[in-house]
C-alpha cells in the first residue's frame, strides 16, 4: 500500500500473512519511506509505537473474537483535574485494579 500526501515523501506499507499450523499465521509488516533528520526520527518513533498498539489489538481480536466483526475505538475522556492518586486512583475509583500491580 502506498500513501503520499501533497508534497510529501511516500510511505509504503507491506503486509505479508503466512499460514501456519493449526489455524495460526504469521503477520509481517514492513513500513518504509521514512526520510532523514530529527523530524523523521519523531515520525518513525510515532509509527513504531502506533504499529505496536495496532498489532497487539489484532492479536487480542484473533485470540478472543475470531470470526466476529470488529470496530476500531479509541476511548478517552477529559478531566478537569488529575484525580487523587493519579491514574491508579482513577482506576480504583472505577472499581478496577491498577495494571501491573497486585493492588
Amino acid at each position: 500500500m502506498l500513501f503520499r500526501g501533497r508534497d510529501e515523501q511516500a510511505m509504503v506499507f507491506e503486509w505479508l500473512v503466512e499460514a501456519g499450523d493449526g489455524g495460526t499465521c504469521i503477520v509481517r509488516l514492513v513500513n518504509s519511506g521514512f526520510g532523514d533528520g530529527e523530524e523523521w526520527d519523531e515520525q518513525y518513533h510515532g509509527m513504531t509505537e502506533g504499529w505496536k498498539f495496532f498489532l497487539a489489538n489484532l492479536r487480542l481480536h484473533l485470540t478472543h473474537f475470531r470470526g466476529r466483526r470488529a470496530h476500531a475505538v479509541n476511548p478517552h475522556c477529559n478531566a478537569p483535574r488529575t484525580p487523587p492518586g493519579g491514574l491508579d486512583g482513577a482506576l480504583r475509583g472505577a472499581g478496577r485494579r491498577p495494571r501491573g500491580r497486585g493492588g
